[in-house]
């Protein structure tokens, strides 16, 4: 069976059986690799004391050699061996800094992987390496910019235009491997991810320039260029990249209207034609941009709005412009509402104002989108005015009724807007919003009717909104697709699409943290409220039945998944959509995205699995050992099922086009291999040397409790330098690296003397001190102390961090002291 919009993903669907077994068997490879490294780093975490440094290396550095060895002796395990080789690069460096504390520049290790892993991602020649490669990369320039002190532009002009060479260079080799390697790119959503990033940059850093100097500064000349320079490239020069050209447009467009409003606000009377004006220009620009889009669409007709429609979402087509001209319109709405508030003051909050005023721009509104045509300006103009109208009558409703009320109204306001307006980019947005009080909706419901904790609620009307989309979707799917689709379901359908991409976004953030986002609230303390009431085997019960769901049906469109690996990998699924209950229903709706031709929104739902998966990380009620094991056991369960498959045999999975010689890239992944057991071993050596002659000190510290991925738990560290005005000026400058001179008394406690730039002397009794620079901010060593899970109390007492320095002034933290220097352990 043919599967819409399922090339979105580069995959061929209807490709014969043979080669999307070997094609589906690649995936459980690359999930079981995954697994087995995500639950080796959680074992290593959990043992933190009861394993010795070397073991800890010899485990890591085992599992890095090992996946090097199968990807360069057999070229069918070729990419999921350098990708779990790859990730190890980072564990091992990440595992090297909490033995060795020395609080190292992130931007460096992160530098450093990237050069190391690079021989890896060439020889893989697969998106599955080169994306993580990309990230890499693309994290070690943004922590590089925040360590210079790149958004302070006034002190630093010319960084950010270093950074914008910098992103535009590596946008640049991954575009030329990809086209060297069609036509299987190699590195297709590798450099798409490097040019947003590379958007995301001009756009920042352009409008910064324009908030501090206005017209006067370079960069909002130079981003404003090479943002128009990006989208006459991708509409003229570079095909089938016509989201890019969006993403460059949404951002030129942002940079003119910051630019705009920079000019009729600063230094001139606010009033309200000023604002009046700013959010009419700001429209016009959106909507200039959107129909400008539509024309450029090379191939592509827009969205019909005649009642009629294809099998395939039009979304699909038109999503970039969509996206463009929702985001664009929400920034018009700003000014537009400073505007009536200043107009219309306390009648926009008192008695029946906020309705007066909230309906007669609803009634303009319907009337301006009902007479316009699709994306000019007085369409653009028409959605501000409904956006407006809506935020009146929600300050009425919310003010006047209980939120279970107010939620109701607005999300019948929505469903109307749906129905009445034929503009499928409206119907979409409204979708977004009407899901926002549903689930405000649901949430409130379920708190009146159950008795649990406001956590799990959250987590139970997540899991209940997404099923209301997914059942509009299985509908859409089980009519035959050779019919049209009547009117009323094409509006439910586009309707549907906005719900169900804001049901997505609430699955993912009531997981919890992922990876590496702060643990604020531990996604434990929902599963623990809902435990004491039933509320959590509920939402398990769901999510469960969800996955088997999304598993039957991708099984019945696909009959290569009715194999031992299809079953492996639902099986997994199922698993952790109970450990994680938000899992089973995002799965639901990636199925029902994929089969009903959805592609952004299926994209959408992986990176929403994606990050609830990470979210196991965090979830308490779990030993870190337990948890894995857990991993591990469904690790081996997928590559033993794709083991048994016999499918990835021979000529491996890579298609003919992208292949490399077998000697070739042996030779690359031990290029890769030799260079990062030479940097480990010299690290390993240098670090050794200061532990044995280093001298011992004490330094005070006020530690925190949060807790890092990979490296176990830690508690923050700050140590403090002098406060005076030489020392504020030294450390607000450009002289890199900067040192600290320390005293050091009879019981071995140092204090910071004075602060000076690399190259001053010490006086007689001081002692040389390199100092690091960490998220914008000076510090002595290291800025985290790392333990073992659990073993948090023990550290409660700490009021000295223990250190070796070389004589060099390289510091090493080696342990945490009592207020009278007794070893904490």
């Amino acid at each position: 069976m043919s599967i819409p919009g399922a090339s979105f993903f580069r995959m061929d669907w209807t490709a014969d059986e043979e080669t999307l077994a070997r094609r589906i068997t690649l995936g459980a490879y690359l999930g079981a690799a995954a697994l087995i490294g995500f639950g080796l780093i959680l074992w290593i975490a959990a043992n933190w004391n009861d394993l010795g440094k070397i073991e800890r290396f010899m485990l890591v550095g085992g599992a890095f050699l090992l996946s090097a060895l199968a990807a360069a002796a057999h070229q069918a395990l070729r990419i999921p061996g350098a990708l779990i080789a790859y990730c190890a690069i980072g564990g091992l460096f990440a595992l090297f800094g909490q033995v060795y504390q020395s609080g190292a520049d992130p931007w460096q290790l992160f530098a450093l992987w990237a050069v190391l892993g690079l021989p890896l991602a060439i020889a893989a020649r697969h998106d599955v390496v080169w994306v993580p490669w990309t990230l890499v990369v693309l994290t070690g320039i943004g922590l590089w910019a925040t360590t210079m002190g790149a958004h302070r532009i006034h002190d630093h002009p010319t960084l950010p235009a270093m950074i914008w060479l910098m992103e535009f260079a590596l946008s640049g080799a991954l575009l030329s491997l990809n086209r060297a390697t069609a036509p299987h790119p190699a590195a297709h959503w590798a450099f798409r991810l490097a040019m947003i990033s590379t958007f995301g940059m001009l756009t920042t850093y352009g409008s910064i320039s324009i908030i501090e100097n206005g017209l006067v500064g370079w960069h909002v000349w130079l981003a404003a260029a090479l943002l128009a320079g990006s989208i006459y490239t991708f509409l003229h020069v570079i095909e089938d990249e016509f989201a890019l050209a969006a993403a460059a447009t949404l951002a030129l467009d942002i940079v003119l209207i910051v630019t705009l409003g920079r000019l009729m606000t600063y230094g001139h009377s606010e009033g309200f034609f000023t604002f009046l004006l700013l959010g009419l220009i700001s429209a016009g620009i959106v909507a200039a941009s959107a129909a400008f889009l539509l024309r450029q669409q090379r191939g592509e007709k827009p969205a019909t709005n005649d009642g009629r429609a294809a099998w395939v979402d039009s979304s699909a087509r038109t999503w970039p412009v969509t996206a463009l001209s929702s985001f664009g319109a929400l920034m018009a709405t700003i000014p537009f509402l400073i505007a009536y508030f200043m107009f219309f003051g306390d009648l926009m909050t008192k008695k029946a104002g906020p309705y007066i005023i909230g309906g007669l721009t609803l009634a303009a509104a319907f009337a301006m989108l009902r007479a316009a045509r699709d994306r000019r300006f007085l369409q653009q103009f028409g959605f501000v005015n409904l956006t407006v109208g809506l935020v009146l009558i929600a300050v009425g409703v919310f003010r006047d009724l209980s939120v279970t009320g107010a939620s109701a109204v607005l999300l019948a306001a929505s469903i109307g807007i749906a129905v009445t307006l034929n503009i499928n980019w409206i119907r979409n947005s409204a979708g977004y919003f009407g899901a926002i009080f549903a689930g405000f909706l649901i949430a409130r419901l379920l708190s009146n009717l159950f008795d649990v904790k406001s956590g799990a609620v959250e987590k139970t009307a997540a899991i209940l909104l997404a099923l209301v989309p997914a059942a509009g979707m299985l509908l859409q799917y089980l009519r035959r697709p050779d019919h049209d689709l009547p009117a009323w379901l094409i509006g439910w359908r586009d309707y549907m699409t906005g719900f169900a991409t804001t049901a997505l976004v609430a699955l993912a953030v009531t997981a919890g943290p992922s990876f590496l986002i702060s643990a604020q609230g531990h996604i434990g303390d929902l599963f623990n409220g809902a435990k004491a009431s039933g509320g959590l085997a509920f939402a398990q019960a769901v999510s469960l039945i969800a996955a088997l769901a999304a598993a039957a049906l991708l099984a019945r469109a696909l009959p290569v998944l009715r194999t031992p690996v299809g079953a492996a990998i639902g099986l997994a699924i199922a698993i952790f959509s109970v450990i994680s209950p938000t899992l089973g229903p995002a799965a639901l709706l990636l199925a029902l995205a994929i089969l009903t031709g959805r592609r952004p929104l299926a994209l959408l739902a992986v990176m929403a699995a994606l990050s609830i998966i990470g979210s196991f990380y965090y979830w308490l009620g779990w030993p870190l050992t337990q948890k894995a094991m857990t991993l591990a056991a469904m690790g081996f369960g997928l590559a033993t099922a794709a083991i048994l498959s016999g499918h990835i045999t021979g000529s491996g999975s890579a298609a003919p086009a992208r292949a490399m010689r077998p000697l070739f890239a042996a030779g690359l992944i031990g290029l890769s291999t030799a260079a990062t057991a030479g940097v480990f071993l010299t690290g390993f050596a240098e670090k050794e040397a200061i532990l044995r002659e280093g001298t011992k000190l004490y330094l005070p510290l006020a530690p925190v409790d949060p807790r890092s991925l990979i490296q176990g738990d830690y508690m923050a560290l700050r140590f403090a330098l002098p406060d005076d005005n030489a020392t504020r000026t030294l450390l607000n400058s450009q002289q890199l690296p900067a040192v600290a001179f320390v005293t050091i008394d009879a019981r071995g406690v140092a204090a910071v003397a004075r602060v000076a730039a690399s190259g001053a002397k010490p006086a007689a009794e001081e002692r040389v001190v390199k100092l690091k620079r960490k998220n914008g901010q000076w510090t002595i060593g290291t800025d985290a102390w790392f333990f073992k899970e659990g073993t948090a109390k023990t550290f409660e007492a700490a009021k000295f961090g223990e250190f070796r320095l070389s004589p060099g002034g390289d510091i090493l933290l080696t342990g945490m002291a009592d207020e009278a220097l007794k070893p904490l352990k």
